[in-house]
């Protein structure tokens, strides 16, 4: 758990209020980095070989023998931003989805009080270990030692779609309000072709960039000697 205020999120936080002649801003508010509550838990079960191997038995074979699986989660409550009153085509953040907007939207409320919803992610891996002996004989009768790691990996195995950015007006993933929004309809009406704007405009709001990655498979083979 952490609480992290301040006066600014970045050395550019200041820069309108000192440029209109306002000085610095003094009021502390949660900084961009102010994630509440960040949850880690690792659950790991591995099978051991030869005389400590306690798993099942398959025509004499110990079929999971060094073999073993990770199961990671990891959780955390959403991250600050702050709210606006309505929506022209422009973030705060600087995404420009009309070119033709002129000037950001009005805040709302005080800065970074609202908040990203809860993420949650599982990775899953599976490895087994191969024992590795090579090279001359040694005088002790021992040769030269290394261990293959032969995995599969799958991060974010219940693909979940984590939010990690929303739209100041909506607080939303995909929809930042402006072409439902009344004072828009004229704006939007007076286009040359109002259907091929909206399909257009939607396209390019529907931002993946805002969700966290998918799932993803890996395979890998470490070599340690």
């Amino acid at each position: 758990m952490q609480f992290a205020d301040g006066t600014g999120s970045n050395t550019t936080t200041s820069n309108a209020l000192v440029a209109g002649g306002f000085g610095n801003l003094r009021t502390l508010a949660p900084l961009n980095v102010d994630q509440r509550h960040n949850i880690l838990v690792a659950l790991d079960y591995r099978y051991s070989s030869g005389k400590n191997y306690s798993g099942p038995v398959l025509f004499g074979k110990n079929i999971l023998q060094n073999v073993g699986a990770n199961l990671t989660m990891r959780a955390g409550s959403g991250r600050p931003y702050t709210k606006t009153s309505e929506s022209n085509g422009t973030e705060p953040d600087g995404r420009n989805i009309l070119s033709t907007a002129v000037g950001n939207n009005p805040q709302q409320g005080q800065l970074n009080t609202s908040r990203l919803p809860f993420a949650t992610t599982v990775d899953l891996k599976l490895d087994r270990n191969f024992d590795l002996k090579f090279g001359k004989q040694k005088e002790d009768g021992n040769r030269k030692e290394a261990s293959l790691n032969v995995y599969i990996q799958v991060l974010n195995l219940l693909n979940a779609q984590n939010i990690i950015r929303v739209y100041s007006f909506t607080g939303n993933a995909n929809d930042d309000g402006f072409l439902a929004a009344a004072n828009n309809q004229t704006n939007i009406e007076q286009r040359r072709d109002e259907q091929s704007f909206r399909d257009l405009y939607s396209a390019k709001m529907y931002d993946g960039s805002n969700f966290a990655l998918p799932r993803r498979m890996r395979l890998g083979i470490q070599l340690n000697f």
